[in-house]
């Protein structure tokens, strides 16, 4: 089937996914060969076929990915919940056999295998759900290997919604075991305390069942739900903690509306540290950042290490806080945060970091010596003997001296007259002027480089 066009935009509010400083969508037909080789053509399908030129990464023409597998597709949200349902199950199955060969690349010793396993991990993120098309039959990702802001925000990953959906029963196709033997589903709800009975707030939690897992952040009270999980049913559960292992534990989900308290073995602060890492879109530490980090009435200002990073402490931890970044001649970047116990690290990308000199500096410094060469050249060739280097000599009694209409000359004979009477002298001097521009420019950029 010849490949067609299923989904095109302007790359506005999407952006690649940098990989050792390649865009992953570049190595579509390696991953395509890789996974078409072990895995079959039905699940290399999974990958369109990127179309993008460089005008489309500039944002000036239309990304475009190409399919030829699928007739009539159709994004998820435009399907039914009987057909989003199957698309559940058998997308399921693709993605799992994708991660496993991840985790085969991975676990050898050739260290290109295992570049290889992390790239297609890295494929398989895209910024949402309607980044997932299907014709009924076939499936396809579109905007594979990129990611936006609110995807960072979120934390949205295609696999563990999959995987959250098998685990809500909701999967018609593919339904747990537990649903089979006439198990009904019901929703429980996890309310997490440290040690001192305080909530701990804005903690991940994630729920496995029968390899199926869901994750979500507690709130302000420390609680957490996890809609239609089959029960009867044990459901491991495990709490990330700031430095130290998860914690978990086993919990038996009996009837709908349950609540289940875990007490945690350790104290939580009230306040705790929000990091954040700078890169530009090739993955370089942006050194000399300044940053502003606002919530409620508080402001408070930061510039990033050589390392591109940069830390805020004593933050509330739940508080949503805002970034600001405000560059000379670049668009301001805003965006929100919320501090977490685990003090994770935010990685921000900034665009054009790195501006450009308005002129090639090799070209001024050609410009320069042409210009000196052609007036030696014109010396040497208006004179008999070779120019000599100017030199002005003392009178040689005071009756020269005084004598204002001396017949002395003040260059030797036949010498061509000093460079500053040269016509070009002004040329050259704005010249210099601009290097001494470019230079200061170049010195401001770098600093922003590192």
């Amino acid at each position: 089937m010849e490949s067609s066009v299923i989904y095109k935009t302007y790359l506005k509010t999407i952006r690649p996914i940098i990989w050792y400083g390649q865009a992953v969508h570049t190595h579509h037909s390696e991953l395509k060969e890789i996974i078409r080789e072990r895995l079959g053509e039905n699940c290399a399908e999974l990958l369109t076929d990127p179309v993008l030129p460089r005008e489309a990464l500039e944002g000036t023409q239309e990304a475009l990915w190409l399919s030829g597998c699928l007739r009539e597709a159709k994004p998820y949200s435009s399907l039914s919940e009987d057909e989003k349902c199957s698309l559940v199950g058998q997308l399921a199955k693709l993605l799992t056999s994708i991660e496993g060969l991840a985790e085969k690349l991975q676990g050898t010793d050739d260290t290109k295998q295992r570049q290889l396993g992390e790239l297609l991990l890295k494929a398989l993120l895209v910024p949402g759900l309607d980044c997932v098309y299907t014709d009924g039959e076939k499936i396809s990702l579109v905007c594979w290997g990129f990611t936006s802001d609110d995807t960072e925000q979120t934390k949205f990953k295609l696999s563990q919604f999959i995987k959250s959906r098998a685990l809500s029963g909701e999967n018609t196709e593919n339904a747990d075991p537990a649903s089979a033997n006439g198990h009904s589903s019901a929703k429980i709800r996890i309310r997490v305390i440290d040690k001192n009975m305080r909530p701990a707030a804005n903690i991940r939690v994630t729920a496995s069942y029968k390899g199926a897992s869901a994750e979500i952040d507690t709130d302000q009270e420390g609680r957490a739900g996890f809609p239609k999980v089959p029960v009867p049913s044990h459901v491991k559960i495990s709490i990330s903690l700031p430095d130290t292992e998860s914690f978990e534990k086993d919990i038996l989900c009996e009837k709908d509306g349950d609540e289940h308290l875990i007490t945690l073995p350790l104290a939580l602060g009230t306040n705790a540290a929000i990091r954040f890492e700078m890169t530009d879109a090739l993955s370089r530490r942006l050194q000399n950042i300044p940053l502003r980090l606002e919530y409620k009435d508080i402001v408070l200002e930061n510039t990033t290490d050589e390392d591109g990073k940069s830390e805020f402490a004593d933050i509330p931890v739940g508080e949503k806080v805002t970034l600001h970044i405000n560059l000379p001649k670049k668009k301001p970047f805003t965006k929100n945060f919320r501090c977490s116990q685990t003090e994770d690290i935010h990685k921000v990308v900034i665009e054009e970091i790195s501006g450009k000199p308005r002129k090639n500096l090799l070209w001024i410094l050609s410009g320069i010596f042409l210009l000196i060469g052609g007036s030696l050249l014109t010396g040497w060739l208006t004179t008999e003997s070779p120019p000599v280097q100017p030199r002005i000599s003392p009178p040689a009694s005071s009756e020269a001296a005084g004598n204002p209409k001396s017949s002395v000359s003040a260059y030797p004979s036949g010498s061509a007259a000093p460079l500053k009477d040269c016509q070009c002298e002004a040329e050259i001097e704005a010249l210099w002027k601009e290097i001494r521009q470019l230079k200061a420019e170049i010195r401001q950029n770098e600093k922003f480089k590192r």
